[in-house]
């Protein structure tokens, strides 16, 4: 089941971004959208700075450093992290937290999945979780928590 989730899950984070804009269309959404994209630009000019191969035996070329897809799974969980803690005052805590660890598993699981398929060196997943995941929060603080 990993091996699906984990060969696919541009295509899941896309098709779930692609659908709350379809669902949603709203400022907020289109706001929550270009972060994610900024944040796509910022991992990819970094790599291209920065020049980190990926593990030797790694079927792609580009450099690795940091792992664009664990800045996406961060950026797209600690967004949402900040959304579900200012906007759900009438969940119950054990709810959020519910909500909030599912979306931090499948990001932590998706970017380990890369390290086990030799797309990337636990520096590179763990540098792009804390880009992404502090490129999220600080999104949201800026463009939506007033």
């Amino acid at each position: 089941v990993w091996d699906v989730v984990g060969k696919n899950t541009k295509w899941i984070v896309s098709l779930t971004a692609a659908g709350v804009l379809l669902y949603r269309r709203d400022a907020l959404a289109v706001s929550a959208i270009l972060g994610a994209l900024s944040n796509a630009v910022l991992g990819k000019v970094l790599k291209r700075i920065l020049r980190q191969k990926r593990p030797t035996g790694a079927p792609l070329a580009d450099p690795g450093m940091p792992s664009s897809h664990a800045m996406s799974l961060f950026f797209l969980s600690s967004y949402l992290c900040a959304a579900i803690l200012a906007w759900t005052p009438t969940w119950l805590p054990a709810h959020r937290t519910a909500a909030m660890g599912s979306l931090l598993a499948f990001a932590t699981s998706s970017a380990a999945w890369r390290v086990r398929a030799g797309l990337h060196t636990p520096a590179q997943i763990v540098a792009g979780a804390l880009l992404g995941g502090s490129n999220g929060g600080i999104w949201f603080e800026l463009t939506v928590a007033r």
